[in-house]
């Protein structure tokens, strides 16, 4: 299969699988729990991606800091700040954190099988397993250190 057939398999198959899972769990509850399920997940999803956003720009911001030889610049902001019981911010959680803005924008486009795709995004054993694979696929593509 070629990738133009690919990719209008999924610019088409996507909504299709949308709609039949849509039909399926409205004949089961209703069309109205189905509507309010949409427009409550809008809103959700974007409160998701602005606190990815934030949460990221600051886990970052500490992670770069505390990767500074000289430990130059400004100090890393107190929300993730070491502390008793809490860990220094790391490259990982940055990246961990970073994952979120793609799950509450999975959650915020209307269907189901975005929704799901969405939550299963924001458990963070799946987030640590992506961020793990994401970190080992940019160390191979580095070049070798002298």
């Amino acid at each position: 299969m070629s990738t133009g057939a690919k990719v209008l398999l999924v610019l088409f198959g996507y909504p299709i699988a949308e709609l039949i899972v849509a039909i399926g769990v409205a004949s089961v509850v209703g069309w109205w729990w189905v509507l309010v399920a949409f427009v409550v997940c809008i809103p959700a999803g974007i409160g998701i991606m602005r606190y990815g956003a934030m949460a990221t720009g600051r886990t970052w911001s500490a992670a770069v800091a505390t990767l500074r030889p000289d430990g130059a610049g400004a100090s890393p902001p107190l929300a993730v700040e070491a502390g008793p019981g809490r860990p220094a911010a790391s490259p990982a959680s940055a990246a961990q954190r970073s994952l979120l803005i793609p799950a509450g924008a999975l959650i915020a486009v209307p269907g189901f099988l975005t929704d799901i795709a969405g939550l299963v995004l924001l458990l963070p054993p799946v987030r640590r397993l992506i961020a793990r694979r994401l970190e080992a696929a940019m160390r191979r593509s580095l070049p070798p250190s002298a």
